[in-house]
């Protein structure tokens, strides 16, 4: 019997999964901060203690062409604003970008307000500027925008593998595609807890609750083996320094899942 019904013969190389730096996703358990894929990541939320520090007008390469100022126009409030809402986790990109606009040609309107020839020369031509520079970052600022997120975000909130729990014994979700060997099991508080399927039953501690297991493993009460109640599993992520997950025993016998395991 096995932990994961039918899965692997041999408990395979796993890593801990730890719920202060990692998230459980539909695509498998990824690393909380900082996120190297915000595909992966739609329930991002803000990070704690996280400060934006404004640059400016201008990114890398754009302080050629984007000064903080225009003869008497002050640009740089605007952009410090913008570069901040890049950097406001879930903040809309297009959103930024058209107050960034609306901000910048503020700044025209109160330093040219008259109606005099050269006055409206000058609004005119700061106003222009203000579109150039929204133009710039319109069309060349989603990598910006996408380092601004992965900065200020982290993959999920407070979790503890919510979206792994459910299943029962030879009826178990898989965690991850990349980790076949990796089901999901309902531990005593109702969560997830994804453990390799090929885990060995023979002397794991049994428990009624999470708090009784090792670092890196998890109370399973979703399990086929023979002892009743839950009993502790390791843990399973790809995103923390991998160990050997190792159980006593004999070489043979049931696993947590619905098999037999053997050497």
């Amino acid at each position: 019997m096995d932990f994961g019904a039918g899965a692997g013969a041999v408990t395979p190389q796993a890593t801990v999964y730890d719920s202060a730096t990692a998230c459980c996703t539909s695509t498998g358990v990824v690393q909380k901060h900082p996120i190297a894929d915000l595909a992966r990541c739609p329930g991002k939320v803000q990070r704690p203690g996280f400060t934006c520090v404004a640059n400016g007008c201008g990114g890398a390469n754009w302080n050629s062409i984007t000064p903080d100022s225009l003869l008497g126009a002050n640009f740089n409030p605007p952009c410090n604003t913008h570069d901040c809402c890049y950097a406001l986790c879930n903040a809309n990109k297009a959103t930024c970008d058209t107050d960034f606009r609306t901000a910048l040609y503020a700044s025209c309107n109160t330093t040219y307000p008259g109606n005099g020839f050269f006055e409206r020369r000058k609004r005119a031509y700061c106003l222009s500027v203000a579109d150039t520079y929204f133009d710039k970052v319109n069309e060349e600022g989603q990598s910006y925008y996408d380092g601004g997120q992965r900065e200020a975000c982290d993959c999920c909130g407070t979790q503890n593998c919510q979206t792994c729990a459910g299943g029962a014994c030879g009826n178990l979700p898989r965690c991850s595609a990349t980790l076949p060997d990796c089901f999901c099991f309902t531990t005593p508080e109702g969560t997830g807890a994804c453990i390799p399927g090929s885990t060995r039953c023979a002397g794991l501690r049994s428990c009624s609750s999470s708090a009784q297991c090792p670092p890196g493993t998890g109370c399973a009460v979703t399990n086929c083996c023979p002892q009743p109640g839950g009993v502790c599993g390791p843990l399973c992520s790809d995103v923390t320094p991998a160990f050997t997950a190792r159980t006593a025993g004999a070489a043979t016998g049931p696993t947590m899942g619905g098999g037999s395991a053997s050497r």
